[in-house]
């Protein structure tokens, strides 16, 4: 494990190979006028995409990045808001000691070029809740509401929440024409508690994304970059999902939860 870590340690100061998926994958931060720029970069082989937010608790800011493109020289991207303030940027960055140099270009507009340097969080990630006390009865069977409803991008978009205080989970699911991205994050100020959600289909009554981890959780510690694989079905303002770790052979028992929404939808 430790020299797992000083090989990533190195990815992060040789310029040589500065710009290395494993260097650039997962969370980055800047504040800037008291405002917190996030972005979430997922990388598969030398394609990016991944969400970039600034309130990220408030769909209304979540962007998708895509088109994006890892070179040796750096990275190449999109960042497209399909709201209601609708826009798109093109994006590029470069790694450059520990931080994450980028330059952002609205499309279509005159302004100068935004020039920001990304870093790393250095909080901790929250801690996940303690396991029930020795003896607890065991959960009750889920019961839906009613029966599981025909899904639409539309009916999917917004937020959706379960849990309670500064942790309670947000999952944000937002529309770009036909086709649905978003972020699960709580508490949802630091990369190290975000994840995107990926791969979302949906097929009649069944919801699927994939729950994104790039470089947090800690399963990554021991598995790399990860998902967990989620189904869902919607009855009554109720969105119940089973997931199962992208590590986890197919006779997993999954995770079950509860969510409550869309509070909102854009």
């Amino acid at each position: 494990m430790k020299n797992t870590l000083l090989v990533l340690m190195t990815l992060f100061v040789a310029p040589a190979f500065a710009q290395n998926a494993d260097a650039v994958r997962g969370g980055w931060l800047a504040d800037v006028g008291g405002v917190r720029h996030i972005y979430m970069l997922t990388v598969r082989g030398t394609a990016v995409t991944g969400t970039y937010c600034t309130d990220c608790s408030d769909v209304a800011t979540l962007a998708l990045i895509q088109n994006g493109v890892l070179a040796a020289d750096g990275l190449k991207f999109e960042v497209v808001n399909p709201g209601p303030n609708a826009y798109r940027d093109t994006v590029t960055a470069k790694l450059v000691g520990d931080a994450l140099e980028v330059t952002r270009q609205r499309q279509g507009a005159a302004s100068a070029p935004t020039k920001v340097a990304l870093h790393r969080s250095t909080a901790k990630p929250a801690a996940p809740p303690p396991p029930p006390p020795a003896g607890a009865p065991p959960r009750p069977a889920y019961v839906p509401p009613g029966p599981a409803e025909p899904l639409t991008p539309a009916k999917v978009a917004g937020l959706w929440m379960f849990g309670e205080g500064p942790g309670k989970q947000h999952f944000s699911f937002k529309q770009n024409g036909s086709e649905l991205f978003g972020l699960a994050c709580g508490p949802c100020d630091e990369p190290n508690n975000m994840a995107p959600l990926d791969r979302v289909s949906i097929d009649g009554t069944t919801l699927r994304f994939s729950i994104v981890h790039e470089n947090n959780a800690k399963a990554f510690y021991d598995k790399g970059p990860f998902s967990n694989d989620a189904r869902a079905n919607i009855s009554q303002n109720e969105l119940h999902m089973w997931v199962i770790p992208s590590y986890e052979p197919p006779s997993f028992k999954p995770i079950e939860i509860t969510m409550l929404g869309p509070i909102r939808g854009y």
